[in-house]
């Protein structure tokens, strides 16, 4: 029964301590195979040399006496590793029928797990102070060399038995009794010389009312360290181990030493009589267990456990009593009842083996068990977290990898990473065999170092050339993406982890915005006007070309803050002012200020910047404009002096903006032809080369020309867009009584073909007479009409609806319209594809585009037309939409669009 019990048993004879019976589990402690039998034990374990072992089995063969000793530790040669493990043990004298002594019975339990763990206690000492304060062990602090009680718990005064007044009295005057035993001199030792004395299993000198009584403790004498190093006393830290050391006495002076030990195991111990399975023999750990006391000895075990009838126990203990074979489980579950009628779950190493009589019939079963629950629970844990972080990474929505070894073999690929390669195989294959477009380019190197030094790599903006299908020719990515060492329990490198997600649009988009700033400087460039750009901390970070022409300073001399050296005194302190509070607020700065040219001379400008900001309101950078107004403000002084010829110089300023608007005309006549006479001849000379040197081309030659022609006709487009809506704003306003479902009439004859091919409807109720610039108008339903035509969702016939009422702009939800202004409030609806939220003012800019061309043509400008359209008006347009649910957009134009700003009792 001990050959396969959970504790190692051995019995060695004669002085050499020759091995006759060792079971399992000892010679695996060992480790020097299952062939141990007659070998004496230093011939097994020839490292038990130096260690203490030796001696204390040659003491209880000499002497006979019992050796017991806890927490031992013992180190024993695993083929190359010299592991350290903790045993109780106990030797015991082995007598033959004569009463000598033939050798040693060892029996030992390993208590590694639970030395660890109290070590790690040991170190967490000072975090749980408050608790040994008041716990069950004995603790109390002298201090000085009389030993005067500055702290004792109450534990150790109940020990004492000198009541609870016992602080500020010297521990020798409190009880006199110990001044004949060695302790007074060992505690003067530990303060001489800081080091701590222990002490086991001794027994206890007090006197409680004048009788000694028999207590056994394990304490320590500490030194008391103050702040400064220095020892000003002792810490007597202790515990009660008065019933093991009289158990142990029981033990050795017991005949029945097999009980004993049963009775005195940490493990669940227990022996089941007969088929009704009467409990005659249970140890503490398995009556806590079973939550019952001694009173249940002699019961069956359904008795005791109704529940145990549920669970698989009851036939195994059945099975091994009518069979007589040992039966092993490991980690089983067991549940049982509680006073509180919930189950409570624990699970347990056991053996079931049978218990026989002397003649060799079994008559019941010994249980012998372990509870692992804290050691299942933790793995189960452990293993739900690493299934629950395997499928966070196999379903993330970046993708993910991790490559095991040396050679980088994927071992997990999540869904993102497998989008990036197609059906290309990589699970299981190296990371160059699995792609080997990425030879040369520098990744398995990389792979190589982190998997040498542990160093983390994280790399942004990284090109990568890879091949998104088996047999696809490789193409340029762009990737932000880290790898990282994943470490075993040893931390040993046994894998890399790789996070990323593929930026290429984004570092395509980066570089349009940096050809894009280069033409925003060849454009600014160009102008007639100062043109600046600062940041949002208003630190200037661009001048255009006019400025440093102009000032003759470089743009080191005028960056960041230098600027304040070109403007008038008078005008710097405001201007500065104005500028930072502009910064502060992100309002828009509007002023007048003098500004020095190269010859020194101080000329008035109209100077105004607009903050630039994102989707969320933050300023991303401000962008200024400088024009000359001198002549103009010399004029207003002019007029300001001389009242009589104001009338003149104002027939003069008009005649001035006449003839500037007729150069703006022409100018605009200009680049409109500049412009669109080159891409006509590119179109012309496109159609030629396709029509008579086709058979010439290459059929990648064909659709670069093809490409080409799309390219000029969108640039055509956008030229007129440009012009339209340049003319929107510069066009004669002449408003004129017009019936709105004329011109709606008129607009959709243009869009007939395209709402016969879309199968649209377009409902309008309300319209009538309205006072408006009548081209204008008819140009605002044409772009919102085309907008919905262009726009709408797949397979889904586009529905359009106008509506309009006349209402005040009290009963109006908009701030910036005036409450005592009739309105006339146009509602324009549609069923396509809308927008998010988030641009529903942004779409009114010019250029701003929520799709890619060959998502949808167009240039960006239509929008910006039809506010810029309903400004003329006087009006507001505003849009709401969510993403697939339609747009809508209200306008509100003033009844009389010519004086909406003046009330009406004035206006009267």
């Amino acid at each position: 029964m001990l050959m396969e019990s959970p504790f190692a048993f051995c019995v060695m004879k004669g002085k050499d301590m020759t091995v006759t019976l060792a079971n399992d589990l000892t010679k695996e402690f060992w480790g020097k195979g299952m062939d141990v039998e007659g070998k004496t034990l230093m011939q097994v374990l020839p490292e038990m040399k130096n260690q203490p072992f030796p001696a204390m089995l040659d003491s209880v063969y000499t002497t006979g006496i019992p050796v017991y000793v806890n927490e031992m530790l013992a180190r024993l040669q695993h083929k190359d590793e010299m592991k350290e493990r903790y045993f109780n043990i106990v030797y015991q004298p082995d007598h033959d029928a004569d009463g000598t002594i033939s050798g040693v019975i060892t029996i030992a339990y390993d208590v590694t797990e639970m030395i660890l763990a109290c070590k790690k206690i040991e170190e967490s000492d000072k975090r749980y102070n408050m608790m040994l304060m008041h716990s069950p062990f004995t603790f109390a602090v002298l201090k000085g060399r009389d030993l005067v009680i500055a702290f004792a718990n109450d534990r150790v005064k109940a020990v004492w038995g000198k009541g609870n007044d016992v602080e500020g009295k010297s521990l020798l005057n409190l009880m006199p009794e110990l001044k004949d035993t060695p302790f007074p001199a060992l505690m003067d030792e530990v303060m001489a010389t800081g080091v701590p004395y222990q002490g086991r299993e001794v027994q206890s000198p007090h006197n409680v009312h004048g009788h000694a009584r028999e207590e056994y403790f394990n304490f320590v004498f500490q030194p008391y360290w103050e702040a400064d190093q220095t020892i000003s006393g002792i810490t007597i830290i202790g515990y009660d181990v008065t019933e093991q050391v009289i158990a142990k006495r029981k033990i050795e002076e017991s005949e029945q030493r097999f009980r004993s030990l049963v009775e005195k195991s940490p493990f669940p111990i227990s022996i089941f009589k007969g088929k009704e399975l009467k409990m005659e023999v249970a140890n503490e750990p398995l009556l806590k267990i079973f939550n019952v006391g001694k009173e249940v000895l002699g019961k069956p075990l359904l008795e005791i456990l109704p529940e145990m009838k549920e669970q698989p126990f009851m036939a195994l203990l059945l099975d091994v009593l009518e069979n007589g074979a040992t039966h092993y489980g490991s980690e089983q579950p067991a549940y049982f009842l509680r006073e509180n009628g919930e189950k409570d779950t624990r699970y347990f190493n056991f053996v079931y083996q049978p218990y026989r009589e002397n003649d060799r019939s079994v008559s019941g079963v010994m249980s012998l068990a372990t509870d692992v629950t804290e050691q299942v629970v933790a793995r189960k844990k452990i293993e739900a977290q690493v299934i629950m972080h395997e499928e966070m990474l196999m379903n993330a929505p970046y993708v993910a990898c991790t490559l095991e070894g040396p050679n980088h073999v994927f071992s997990l690929v999540n869904k993102q990473y497998q989008q990036l390669f197609g059906s290309r195989i990589l699970k299981g294959k190296p990371f160059i065999k699995a792609l080997p477009e990425m030879e040369g380019q520098g990744f398995d190197k990389l792979l190589d170092n982190i998997y040498n030094t542990g160093e983390t790599y994280v790399g942004f903006d990284i090109p990568v050339t890879f091949a998104r299908e088996e047999g696809h020719t490789p193409e340029l990515g762009y990737f932000n993406f880290s790898y990282q060492p994943m470490f075993d329990e040893n931390r040993k490198i046994y894998s890399i982890l790789g996070f990323g997600y593929e930026v290429t649009e984004i570092v395509k988009a980066k570089l349009i915005i940096e050809e894009s700033e280069l033409q925003f400087r060849v454009l600014t460039n160009s102008m007639p006007q100062k043109i600046t750009n600062a940041d949002a901390a208003g630190n200037m970070i661009f001048f255009n070309q006019k400025w440093l022409d102009d000032t003759g300073l470089t743009f080191d001399e005028l960056k960041d803050w230098g600027w304040e050296k070109s403007i008038h005194t008078d005008d710097l302190k405001l201007t500065v002012a104005n500028w930072k509070h502009s910064i502060a607020t992100g309002d828009v700065f509007d002023m007048e200020c003098r500004i020095q040219n190269k010859e020194g001379e101080y000329r008035w400008h109209l100077s105004r910047a607009v903050p630039i900001k994102d989707e969320t309101g933050k300023i991303l950078m401000w962008v200024g404009s400088n024009t000359d107004i001198h002549e103009q403000k010399e004029q207003r002084k002019e007029l300001e002096k001389a009242v009589e010829k104001r009338t003149e110089e104002l027939k003069k300023i008009n005649v001035e903006l006449e003839n500037a608007n007729r150069d703006l005309t022409a100018f605009a006549y200009i680049s409109s032809h500049d412009l669109q006479e080159p891409l006509r001849k590119i179109n012309n000379f496109v159609d030629v080369i396709l029509a008579e040197e086709e058979q010439n081309l290459s059929d990648l030659g064909k659709k670069y020309f093809l490409r080409l022609r799309e390219t000029s006709k969108r640039m055509q487009v956008l030229i007129k867009d440009l012009l339209a809506f340049s003319s929107s704003g510069n066009s004669e306003k002449i408003f004129e009584k017009t019936d709105l479902n004329l011109l709606l009439d008129e607009v959709k004859f243009d869009f007939e073909e395209i709402i016969q091919q879309k199968k649209a409807t377009i409902d309008a109720t309300g319209l009538g007479d309205m006072v408006v610039i009548r081209f204008q108008f008819r140009q605002l339903l044409n772009n919102l009409i085309g907008n919905s035509l262009k726009f709408s969702k797949e397979n889904t016939a586009p529905h359009i609806t106008i509506t309009s009422k006349i209402e005040k702009g009290s009963t109006l939800n908009n701030e910036k319209l005036l409450p005592e202004i009739n309105y006339c409030h146009i509602i324009f609806t549609d069923n396509g594809i809308g927008f998010e939220a988030e641009y529903q003012d942004r779409i009114f800019e010019v250029f701003q585009r929520l799709h890619s061309v060959e998502e949808y043509k167009g240039t960006g400008i239509g929008l910006a037309i039809c506010k810029r359209i309903v400004e003329n008006h006087n009006g507001i347009i505003t849009s709401t939409s969510e993403l697939n649910e339609g747009a809508r957009f209200d306008i509100y134009i003033p009844v009389d669009p010519v004086l909406p700003d003046v009330p009406p009792s004035i206006r009267n």
